[in-house]
């Protein structure tokens, strides 16, 4: 999981701040229960793992189709 994590992008922190400025990324890590944040990492990695699942069943389904369609042809 630490893998994942470390390649987590956090679009706001490509750009440099001003010292006045607040990075975001800073307060979710200092104001966030660390074991909130693994339990909503968690169910995130299984609802990627769903949508990858759909996906691909899709594009089976979508080859079946286009065999199907040659065939007739």
């Amino acid at each position: 999981m630490l893998d994942r994590a470390g390649k987590t992008d956090f679009p706001d922190a490509r750009e440099p701040r001003e010292a006045h400025q607040v990075d975001p990324t800073t307060r979710y890590v200092t104001e966030i229960d660390p074991c909130v944040v693994n339990a909503v990492f968690v169910k995130l990695m299984e609802l990627e793992d769903e949508q990858e699942e759909t996906n691909h069943m899709n594009e089976i389904e979508q080859d079946e189709l286009d065999e199907d369609m040659t065939a007739e042809l």
